[in-house]
């Protein structure tokens, strides 16, 4: 992914050009930035990965809603494009199902329990093959993994 810097600069040069792209590279920005000021630090990566995460998980719940009251979405799914692109190749689920399992056979069978995914997702977290992971399957895949 392109640095804070480097996207400021491609969100100037594609103000006119490409409207949809300058406007979703706006609300990555802007939430990275709030991110960072948060915790009182130069925006990073990770700071960008969250908001587009964000964004996506925002979109896709307008969108849903919309497609319920029958609404148009054309406009939401472009958006929800965009930020797709950003992200960049997601690890799959198979991957990921094969990282958590060379996790689980560290606990003893009687601990890998839904009462002990806290302990259990701290470790999964660690692992650098996720770190690109989707957070959401990562969750979801752990809880079918456990008892």
């Amino acid at each position: 992914m392109k640095t804070y810097n480097e996207l400021l600069i491609e969100k100037t040069k594609i103000r006119i050009t490409n409207p949809n792209r300058h406007s979703a590279l706006n609300m990555i920005l802007d939430g990275a930035s709030k991110l960072a000021k948060k915790e009182q630090v130069e925006v990073t990566e990770s700071h960008l990965f969250a908001s587009v995460r964000s964004l996506i998980g925002s979109t896709e719940s307008v969108i849903e809603l919309l497609k319920q009251k029958n609404a148009l979405t054309e406009n939401y799914e472009l958006e929800l494009k965009e930020y797709k692109e950003f992200l960049g190749p997601q690890v799959d689920d198979v991957a990921i199902y094969n990282s958590i399992s060379e996790i689980l056979i560290a606990f003893p069978t009687e601990e890998r329990v839904k009462k002990n995914m806290k302990n259990i997702m701290t470790m999964v977290k660690s692992l650098p093959a996720l770190e690109k992971a989707d957070p959401k399957a990562v969750n979801r895949i752990l809880a079918t993994m456990l008892k």
